[in-house]
């Protein structure tokens, strides 16, 4: 499985996200995660097994998909 920041206005906008690269490690992409939240930015990790309508932040899932 990889893993991936997902940042962008809000993150419940799909037209308005940008994503960084996929890496193996959860932990490195938590971490990167964390550094854009501290930054300001709304950033969730999204795995490569969710279909793109949901992503997850610790435990936590927005459904980006059906408003």
């Amino acid at each position: 499985m990889l893993w991936r920041v997902v940042f962008g206005q809000r993150v419940r906008e799909p037209a308005n996200l940008w994503a960084g690269p996929w890496h193996p490690s959860k932990d490195h992409v938590e971490r990167w995660a964390a550094w854009f939240r501290s930054l300001g930015q709304d950033a969730l990790v999204q795995s490569s097994t969710d279909t793109g309508a949901m992503l997850r932040e610790r435990g936590r899932s927005a459904d980006l998909g059906g408003r």
